[in-house]
């Protein structure tokens, strides 16, 4: 929307414009001039009428001396009627300056004065009404909001901001929570938030604040945010800052509450530890790391004795069940070797028997002859030949073994 202004450049286009029409006004303007004597008598009048304009231009001198008349003049008039003229002229011309002077003077104050009773608000401005002269803020009338208003010269804005307020936090130091006996360590936060005016309540912030409630705001919010974090464990800063974040946040909002402002955003940046702090910490979680290390070593260790144990174990159960089983085998071996020699020998003597009885040994010697021949056949390392004699009287050897 068009904005009225009142600028040196149309201060400076007035008066040009005024002086050409006050120059204009001067050149159809008849003075009378050079009265050499108050008796008409005496009196030596002239009369100059200028006109640059498309006509003539020069002068008309009327003398009068002794009841005589001289007159210079384009056109010749009767001595009291020019001068009546001229008088009326004068007076009417005189009219018209003061006219045009006043009417220029009101012309020029209302350029002026109309411009500055406008008063406006952006479309991020709130306000109040106030009076220039005593400085006054008229609270009672309500809060203005963006726009334009007429109140005349005498009155303006208390104007407050109607959009968000950015607040930024560089590296605010706060302390973590230590347990009951102390406060814990010491570390800084980048922390960005925004807040707006509660226009409802403007009115009670301009009667306790009014143009400090920044400094107020942003005091009030590091006091919250200090006084919140001691309750925070240290790890919590690093491990849960969504946790994190909404706790402060709702510790702000409590906080900035009395303060007639609601808050909007709420941001948490960068965590920085101090130098001697990270490396403390530091030391501490290398000691942790090293103490963690040789606690694993002595868990390998204890492992690999106990898996030599059980592994001797096993061994020796898979020993005891091998030897077991070999004895047990061997004694099945030999029981039934056993009874096999048994089973065989029953059947050889019963063999023997119905050899014995087949042959017709009855003779005991003879049985003992044949059992002895019969056993060194079946020894291993004896070598046995038979002789014997033919019917033709030749001698023949054969080996047991032959058939």
């Amino acid at each position: 929307y068009f904005r009225p202004r009142v600028s040196i450049q149309d201060f400076l286009f007035l008066s040009f414009i005024t002086r050409l029409l006050i120059q204009h006004t001067k050149q159809h303007t008849t003075v009378v001039t050079n009265i050499s004597a108050p008796d008409l008598a005496e009196a030596k009048i002239v009369l100059t009428t200028v006109n640059v304009g498309p006509g003539t231009s020069g002068s008309e001198t009327v003398t009068m001396a002794d009841g005589s008349m001289d007159v210079e003049a384009p056109n010749s008039a009767p001595p009291s009627r020019n001068r009546d003229a001229g008088l009326a002229r004068q007076h009417r011309y005189a009219c018209y300056n003061c006219t045009f002077w006043i009417v220029a003077l009101g012309v020029l104050l209302l350029c002026i004065l109309l411009p500055i009773s406008f008063s406006d608000l952006e479309y991020y401005q709130m306000g109040f009404k106030k009076r220039k002269t005593t400085s006054v803020v008229q609270v009672e009338n309500g809060v203005y909001e963006a726009g334009r208003y007429w109140f005349g010269p005498d009155y303006s804005f208390k104007k407050y901001q109607a959009d968000v307020h950015g607040v930024y936090f560089d590296q605010l130091g706060v302390f973590s929570s230590g347990g009951d006996s102390s406060v814990g360590l010491e570390f800084y936060l980048d922390i960005f938030f925004t807040y707006t005016l509660d226009i409802t309540e403007l009115e009670i912030l301009h009667d306790e604040m009014e143009a400090t409630y920044k400094n107020v705001v942003e005091s009030r919010a590091k006091d919250g945010l200090k006084n919140e974090a001691i309750y925070v464990e240290f790890e919590q800063f690093f491990e849960q800052r969504t946790y994190l974040e909404d706790r402060l946040r709702s510790a702000l909002d409590i906080r900035l509450r009395p303060l007639h402002v609601k808050l909007q955003q709420f941001h948490i940046g960068r965590i920085k530890i101090p130098n001697e702090v990270s490396e403390k910490q530091l030391e501490s979680i290398v000691q942790n790391e090293l103490n963690a290390e040789e606690l694993f070593k002595q868990d390998a260790q204890l492992e690999r004795d106990r898996t030599s144990v059980e592994v001797n174990k096993i061994n020796l159960e898979a020993d005891r069940i091998s030897r077991l089983a070999s004895s047990e085998a061997l004694f099945i071996v030999e029981k039934a070797n056993a009874e096999a020699l048994q089973i065989r020998r029953t059947a050889q003597s019963a063999g023997l028997g119905q050899l014995y009885k087949n042959l017709n040994f009855t003779d005991a010697e003879h049985k003992a002859s044949f059992d002895y021949i019969r056993t060194l056949m079946n020894h291993k390392s004896a070598s046995l030949h038979v002789t014997f004699l033919e019917n033709d009287g030749v001698v023949q050897t054969n080996s047991a073994n032959s058939k």
